[in-house]
Order: C-alpha cells, then structure tokens, then sequence
C-alpha cells in the first residue's frame, strides 16, 4: 500500500538526466523514526547547466550543491511544491539533497509555512539555524558519511515534530481517494474546520491542495511500475483513462504517455 509519509517517486526528467544517483531512507536526526526523510545524492549528465521540470509531490527539501572545482558549496529550501516548477542544475556539481515528507514540521523558521509553499529560498531564509553548519565539509565525504554528519548537527541543533493529524489525513486520503475531510474528521473525532486550520496553521496550504499533491505522488509512482494506463487508472480510482490523463497533465504539463516515454 503506497504511504505518502514513506513512499515517493523519482522524478521523470530528473530520473532521465541523473548520470548517477544514490538514495537512502532514515530518520532526519539519526534517531528512530516511523517518518524517515529520503537522503539523495545525484549528478547529472549534462555539461551544461540545465533547466528541469520538478513535478509536485507534497514533500520540500534541503538541497546542498557541492562544486569540488571551486571548493563551493550553495545550500537551498525547496519549499513544498504544488505546482510545477523548472529548477536550475549546474554542470559539474554534486547534489546532495535532504527530502522532507509533508508531517515533518520545524517551529526555527523565519516565516510562516505558507511563505515558502512554491518558492526556493536560501538555506538560510528558511532558518537561521544552519548558520551553524559546516556545509563544506559535504564536498570532502562519502555519501554515508554525508547523511551522519547532517544527521548529527540536527540532532543537536534543529529538532522537528510531527502532527498527527496531518499525518492520518494523508495517509488515509492515499488509501481511500473518495473519503471526504468531513469523514476523516469523523474517524478522528474532531471538526473538519479544524483539520483546516491544522493544516493552514502547519503547512501554509488546504488539506485538500495537499491530497491532491498526494494523490499524483501516487499516481506518477503506478505509472513508472506499469506500460498500461488503464491499470493505472484503475489502481488510482480515477473514473476513466481520459479523467487519468486530465488530471496527470493539469498538474505537470504532460501526457501521461510522454511521461511514460521519458521513463523509457
């Protein structure tokens, strides 16, 4: 069973253009977590700097872009994306990159969470706190070592906490498409305002604006495991291939069948 918490896709043109790529799942501080983020390392096969689609998935990320020709390292906030974005990647980089599913929450900001929903910012407009780290000291470690030595500075320095809330509304939107907020509330026992306001209050967006994110985040990750679209639609509770496609391509831009022709 997909779990938006836990499970995410590889994104298509990003996926096309990685000359290598290496990916671990393990909580954000080195502790025990039943919300591990997804650890990401990458470079890409182009000589030039390119400029890719970036497909919404509910999660936002820390992203380091490590240049060893010039001893740079650049550090940015992916906030949580809900439209389609192009973001820019630089020839002869490495990227190593901390992905944060949509129940980590982190209370050092320096604006409210609506703020940073669609944006990329500098590490340090996001929080002041990793003026603090190292982050050239990336460029010279493995990609284990990399994921300790970040676990370990936020371990002492930037704690998160989750919502329970926010958590079963996704996961239990990503099992049960046609259940209504109202009826998750139920199940909760609590009022769908106040679903809203958790979400509003927390994540800067509806409960709705994310089960949609969720919602293509499951569906994008079908169609990489399968060539036929109606099974796709099918596992996806969509009335039809064409409501399939609609909704594929109000979010990305695209055809289901030219994101599948990517992945090929």
């Amino acid at each position: 069973m997909f779990n938006p918490i836990t499970d995410t896709f590889i994104q298509p043109f990003m996926k096309q253009a990685m000359a290598s790529y290496s990916t671990m799942r393990l909580s954000w501080n080195g502790l025990s977590s039943s919300h591990p983020v997804i650890f990401e390392e990458f470079q890409l096969y182009s000589d030039e700097t390119m400029y890719l689609d970036v497909f919404p998935d509910s999660y936002a990320s820390i992203f380091f872009r490590l240049n060893p020709e010039t001893q740079e390292v650049t550090a940015f906030y992916f906030g949580k994306m809900l439209t389609t974005n192009q973001i820019s990647f630089t020839s002869g980089c490495t990227y190593f990159s901390v992905r944060l599913p949509p129940c980590l929450l982190f209370k050092e900001t320096r604006f409210p969470p609506d703020y940073y929903i669609n944006k990329t910012v500098s590490l340090d407009e996001w929080t002041p706190v990793f003026q603090q780290f190292d982050a050239k000291q990336l460029i010279h470690l493995s990609f284990d070592d990399k994921i300790s030595f970040f676990q370990s500075f936020v371990k002492d320095y930037f704690p998160y906490h989750n919502h329970p809330i926010i958590s079963f509304v996704l996961i239990n939107a990503a099992k049960n498409k046609k259940a209504s907020i109202k009826e998750l509330a139920l199940e909760l026992g609590v009022s769908d305002r106040h679903i809203r306001n958790v979400f509003s209050q927390h994540i800067g967006v509806s409960p709705k604006q994310m089960i949609q994110a969720v919602r293509l985040q499951r569906t994008l990750a079908l169609l990489e495991k399968t060539d036929c679209l109606t099974e796709t639609f099918i596992s996806s509770d969509f009335y039809d291939q064409a409501h399939l496609t609609k909704f594929i391509k109000e979010a990305t831009l695209y055809k289901p069948s030219d994101l599948k022709k990517l992945g090929q």
